[in-house]
């Protein structure tokens, strides 16, 4: 690289981005796990499955949230 201070910038940049792009992927993951476990949820006819299923579903959905505002405070 013949221009240090471009290098620079473009580092920071690929740095700010691979935050969003991480978080971005946990979010994805997260969103597959609820789906996941909406379906079991559907499918079980089990009480015991079914209660663990909707505790899952909570923490994941909260989860969801938490990560849905991490991702809209990295995009501003």
């Amino acid at each position: 690289v013949t221009d240090p201070s471009r290098y620079a910038k473009l580092a920071k940049q690929m740095s700010e981005l691979r935050e969003v792009v991480e978080k971005y992927r946990e979010y994805k993951a997260i969103e597959q796990g609820i789906s996941e476990t909406r379906e079991l949820l559907a499918e079980t006819g089990d009480d015991e499955m079914a209660e663990m299923a909707k505790e899952e579903l909570a923490s994941l959905t909260a989860r969801q949230e938490t990560c849905e505002a991490d991702l809209k405070r990295l995009l501003i």
